[in-house]
């Protein structure tokens, strides 16, 4: 990633709380992640901060008589450079990633 990226990025996960609460932190494994009481705040191995993250959760998504958790999920990627920055989201995308299709 080069150039100008966006630095606030909003998705919506299918994942309660709890399972966020555990999965986000192995799937962050490269870098250094301290639980706050609003969300995480996430920094590179040797301390230089990358990404705030925070979630919120949403009404569940309904199938018929499935419903399935929603969370919104907030990644506020102000302070770091676009290097860092992508190499988060990269590994944010995969370690969080659930199969379907």
């Amino acid at each position: 990633m080069t150039g100008s990226f966006d630095r606030l990025i909003v998705r919506e996960m299918g994942y309660s709380i709890d399972e966020f609460e555990r999965a986000f932190p192995l799937a962050m494994r490269d870098f250094h992640i301290d639980r706050e009481s609003d969300g995480w705040s996430v920094s590179t191995s040797h301390g230089e901060p990358v990404a705030k993250v925070t979630i919120s959760p949403q009404s569940p998504r309904r199938i018929g008589a499935l419903a399935l958790p929603v969370l919104e999920v907030s990644v506020d990627l102000a302070e770091a450079d676009p290097r860092q920055a992508d190499l988060f989201m990269h590994r944010f995308d995969t370690g969080l990633h659930r199969g379907g299709g």
